[in-house]
């Protein structure tokens, strides 16, 4: 089933917290953007530990936008129930996913825009979702999407039937169609939600489009 993913940047934990009230007896998942300056120019809440104030358990999905990630990995496993790493700054990617084994948090691995699917096909039998941004310019909701990722959609799919593909970066009604069309499993919507006057219409917009056939 097509997993419908709202975004959430958020500058403090109170910013992060209220969208999440607004939308989690809505969806199933949460996808929070994590970032250090390095790998985008912005800089976004960093502390894993808050969220065990929420007062509701939605799943989380921890995006990290980070460099180094392994220097943080047990803290956002320990509060998360998914992470994502991108796979141009992780240095020590092997033990990362190593991490992983036994562990209820899962690990999937985030490819940018430029980054080939080459780059990845050696760690496929380690994942079970590969994430591929479809913004060239990554950490910022509103940029648009390039049709540069579709192809890396079709061939990912191509190479790894089995493996979840999960889309991020300038998704609205008309691109969410054209990647699932290309073979794309879950899709990360941001803009095309907290920019509208009601995201929780938009956000069932979405569902009732690609979900509740």
């Amino acid at each position: 089933m097509v997993e419908i993913i709202p975004a959430i940047i958020g500058q403090n934990f109170a910013e992060i917290e209220n969208k999440i009230h607004q939308i989690e007896r809505s969806a199933d998942w949460v996808h929070l953007d994590i970032m250090d300056g390095t790998l985008t120019d912005e800089i976004s809440w960093q502390s894993p530990e808050d969220l065990k104030f929420l007062d509701e358990r939605i799943k989380i999905e921890a995006h990290l936008m980070i460099r180094s990630p392994e220097k943080v990995i047990e803290g956002w496993a320990a509060a998360a129930d998914r992470i994502l790493v991108h796979i141009e700054v992780a240095e020590h990617l092997a033990e990362i996913l190593d991490f992983f084994t036994g562990r209820a948090a899962v690990g999937g691995l985030a490819l940018n825009l430029a980054t080939p699917i080459s780059a990845v096909e050696s760690w496929l039998d380690k994942v079970k979702l590969v994430q591929l941004m479809s913004i060239a310019e990554i950490g910022d909701q509103g940029h648009p999407f390039d049709l540069l990722v579709i192809e890396k959609i079709k061939h990912l799919r191509a190479l790894h039937p089995s493996v979840t593909i999960q889309v991020d970066g300038g998704i609205n009604l008309e691109t969410a169609r054209a990647a699932l069309a290309a073979g794309a499993d879950n899709l990360v919507v941001g803009s095309a939600l907290w920019q509208t006057p009601e995201p929780l219409k938009s956000l069932k917009e979405f569902q009732d489009a690609f979900t509740r056939r």
